[in-house]
C-alpha cells in the first residue's frame, strides 16, 4: 500500500476521532489485528485491512475482514466467477468488486449483475481518489449535501 494513502487514512481517522459526531460522516475501523487472512482475500485488500479493517465513507462501505468472505455473492455471476472477482464492498445498491489478476476495482449494478462496469483504477488509486479524495463526488447525487464529501472538502484532499 502506498505511503500517501496510508497517511491520508491515518489523518482521516484522526479527524473522525476528534469530532463530536464522527459517525455522521463516516467511520474508519482500526487496523486488523488478524495474524493472517484467508488466501481468497487479494493481497492488496489484505494490505488495506492492515491499515483499516473496514470503512464506511459516506455512501461507500468497504467490508471488514470478519465479513468479507461472506459477502461474495456479487462476484459469483460475473464472467470467471469467484476465481476472477472478489467483492470488497458496496456503493449503495451496487457492489464494488476487484478483478483479482488486474487489481482493478469495478462497480456492479444489480440490474446487470453479470456485467462489471468500467475499471475505476487499481485498488490503491481507487481508494486514494474515489474513497478518500475528490472522485468521491461522482458517487453521490448532491456532493455538497454529503457529509463525507464535506469532510474531504474541509481537509482539502484531492
Amino acid at each position: 500500500m502506498d505511503n500517501e494513502l496510508k497517511k491520508r487514512i491515518e489523518h482521516l481517522r484522526y479527524v473522525l476521532g476528534s469530532t463530536d459526531d464522527p459517525a455522521a460522516a463516516g467511520d474508519l475501523a482500526p487496523p486488523s489485528d488478524r495474524p493472517s487472512f484467508p488466501q481468497e482475500v487479494p493481497k492488496s485488500y489484505q494490505a488495506f485491512l492492515r491499515v483499516a479493517d473496514g470503512a464506511v465513507c459516506g455512501v461507500i462501505d468497504l467490508y471488514e475482514s470478519a465479513e468479507v468472505l461472506g459477502r461474495q455473492a456479487a462476484a459469483k455471476p460475473l464472467p470467471g466467477g469467484r476465481k476472477r472477482w472478489f467483492c470488497i464492498g458496496e456503493v449503495e445498491e451496487q457492489a464494488l468488486v476487484m478483478e483479482v489478476s488486474e487489481n482493478t476495482v469495478h462497480l456492479v449494478d444489480p440490474e446487470t449483475a453479470s456485467i462489471p462496469g468500467e475499471s475505476l483504477g487499481e485498488l490503491d488509486y481507487f481508494l486514494l481518489t474515489s474513497v478518500f479524495g475528490e472522485g468521491y463526488a461522482e458517487f453521490v447525487f448532491d456532493p455538497e449535501e454529503d457529509l463525507w464529501y464535506q469532510l474531504l472538502q474541509k481537509l482539502k484532499v484531492n
